[in-house]
């Protein structure tokens, strides 16, 4: 019956997907509802393939970031031994949310919610040069954070998967220009993604340091609260501004205007940490023929906690709102009945040769009607629609529906294609 320019199995089909097809009843659980995800157990969740491709989406545009300011990909164990964080005193002092145990031979340890200890001691294993410096080392990989209360899905479990990079420079001059040059990074990242975000001064917490700067999206769901002047650059955390003083009475420091105060959801934050960690486990360079702790920067991303606060930003009334870069499919092609299936098979060919056969899927499930089908693609949040049916066999012409929007444009095959590529992808 099909009758592909490309091979079959390498085209992706709409009714392969491991998913489920129910209309969600709660709109604050979409991405369980949807089939996204799957709640193992409190805190924990197994990601499905809707919710993976999304994951690998946000990961490549972490990679591209991390490329640009000449960062290598390393992969740092899960376990970390006690003694590593008790040389740098965080053993005791990150309480019970730390998952602690103990192997055959009762070692103690525990699954690292954050690598600082880890890397510096294998950074201070072979350096030997400042020639070797400056050093930028990063990892996407999962955590463990023992949360009392877990909740909002992926916003707060007990295992996540996170970005973070680790710099290591010769001096506090370098470290500062590493610093800045990251956050410029971390914007182009961001803008890539395709939401609105803020960047504002934060604490610096139990991971040390002396500056520090969080990244959020505003949303309802999040349960932090940030400070923006509209009349200057100034933002910072909330829980800055009352450790301060900064700011009472909500006006800003700056220019005394009235603060705007949103919640809004946590997902990246940058430490510039000096030589808290270096000193502490030996990462050492020769200066001036003295021995001097390397200066450091930690920069994270929450990969999975990124997945739900996309999901709840941009969700509307039909479900969810996917950003092209980040989509699971960039392209919904859906015949109007499955006799022109031949004609969307051509259509998905045709699109496929110009945006990439990973970003676009075809709608093959015969058990459904069509009106079901255009209610499941608004529900998953496919960013561009492709339909076919009598117009295009009749004048060629397809209809695309922008989800973003709600727009619709009646096209011929040429057309859509420079459409698509040009101004929607």
């Amino acid at each position: 019956m099909l009758q592909f320019i490309r091979n079959r199995a390498s085209v992706e089909l709409l009714s392969r997907s491991f998913r489920k097809y129910n209309v969600p009843e709660s709109s604050g659980q979409l991405l369980q509802d949807l089939g996204f995800v799957h709640m193992s157990m409190s805190g924990v969740f197994h990601l499905l393939p809707l919710g993976l491709r999304v994951q690998d989406k946000i990961c490549r545009l972490v990679q591209q970031s991390m490329k640009s300011v000449g960062a290598t990909q390393v992969s740092l164990a899960h376990l970390s031994s006690k003694e590593v964080w008790n040389r740098s005193g965080r053993w005791e002092t990150s309480g019970r949310e730390l998952f602690r145990l103990k192997d055959r031979t009762e070692r103690e340890l525990c699954l690292a919610p954050t690598h600082e200890e880890d890397v510096t001691q294998c950074i201070a294993s072979f350096v030997e040069s400042q020639k070797q410096l400056p050093i930028r080392v990063y990892q996407i990989g999962r955590k463990y954070r023992d949360e009392a209360r877990p909740r909002g899905g992926l916003l707060r479990g007990k295992e996540f998967v996170m970005k973070d990079l680790y710099t290591f420079d010769v001096d506090g001059k370098q470290a500062q220009g590493t610093y800045r040059q990251v956050l410029g990074a971390y914007h182009q990242f961001f803008k890539a993604v395709g939401l609105p975000f803020s960047m504002v001064n934060a604490d610096t917490g139990n991971i040390g340091g002396k500056l520090s700067h969080e990244f959020h999206y505003r949303s309802e769901a999040g349960e932090d609260t940030i400070c923006v002047c509209p009349s200057c650059e100034f933002s910072t955390n909330s829980e800055l501004l009352k450790e301060t003083g900064l700011g009472k009475g909500h006006s800003c420091p700056n220019c005394k205007d009235e603060l705007t105060l949103s919640s809004s959801i946590e997902v990246g934050h940058a430490f510039l940490l000096g030589q808290a960690y270096s000193s502490k486990l030996g990462a050492n360079v020769e200066v001036d023929q003295r021995l001097e702790p390397l200066y450091m920067g930690c920069f994270g991303i929450g990969i999975s906690r990124m997945i739900a606060a996309i999901a709840n930003v941009t969700k509307d009334s039909k479900g969810l709102v996917w950003p092209t870069n980040v989509a699971p499919w960039k392209v919904l092609v859906v015949p109007s009945s499955m006799k022109y299936m031949a004609a969307a098979e051509s259509v998905y060919d045709g699109v496929a040769n110009v945006v990439g056969a990973d970003n676009i899927l075809l709608e093959d499930r015969s058990q459904h009607s069509f009106g079901y089908k255009m209610k499941d693609a608004e529900l998953i949040g496919y960013p561009f629609v492709i339909i076919v049916g009598s117009q295009f066999e009749r004048d060629n012409l397809c209809e695309v529906l922008v989800r973003s929007t709600g727009g619709r444009h009646r096209l011929p095959l040429q057309s859509l294609h420079q459409v698509l590529l040009g101004n929607f992808l």
